[in-house]
């Protein structure tokens, strides 16, 4: 269970973390709102005590503080359906049990900083879903296209081949979990074969 609070006391919150991973966005609108960046991570329906006021900062989200002390505390998609909300790293209680994991809208970050830091960087917004209880995985969340997908536990974030732009370099190396594959194809080009774990 996390536990956290704005400066004054005044709002309190308590939940738990759908992943142990903190994301800092770079994003001006961010930068705006907390005076640098947002380190945040991501809470399904928190228990939340106290009054929380709202703004909406974009189209598409709005962001929750302290109206006493003007703690940044909360971020929400306006119309989401899983109830859930982004919260301040700096607001939660230690020992936190998070981990700095990336950064995002690294195009829009401010030119009085630098990035020093080896963690992945992502540009524009990513939506992260829990697609098992040892990973999860990162889609665009306007278009939908499979982008990335990280264990947890570990700094490394795989990302989709399809979505890398030509020329890649890559190469296609072996077939995972196979044994679970669809029933409508076979796999004929002679590569690796590994079945579930």
């Amino acid at each position: 269970m996390i536990r956290g609070s704005c400066l004054c006391g005044g709002v309190c919150f308590s939940g738990d973390a759908e992943s142990p991973r903190v994301t800092i966005c770079h994003c001006s609108r961010c930068r705006k709102w907390t005076g640098h960046v947002v380190a945040a991570f991501h809470m399904g329906s928190p228990q939340i005590n106290g009054e929380v006021t709202w703004f909406q900062s974009s189209e598409t989200g709005e962001r929750g503080f302290c109206p006493t002390c003007g703690a940044s505390l909360f971020w929400r998609q306006i119309g989401g359906a899983d109830g859930g909300v982004a919260v301040s790293a700096g607001a939660v209680d230690s020992p936190t049990g998070l981990q700095l994991a990336g950064h995002i809208w690294v195009e829009d970050k401010g030119d009085y900083y630098d990035i020093a830091d080896d963690l992945p960087r992502i540009t524009g917004p990513v939506r992260w879903f829990r697609s098992s209880d040892r990973a999860e995985r990162g889609f665009c969340p306007a278009c939908g296209s499979s982008l990335f997908w990280r264990l947890d536990g570990r700094e490394a974030i795989s990302v989709s081949a399809g979505a890398v732009t030509n020329p890649t370099g890559l190469r296609l190396g072996e077939h995972i979990w196979t044994d679970d594959k669809g029933d409508y194809y076979d796999i004929a080009d002679g590569l690796p074969q590994t079945a579930m774990e």
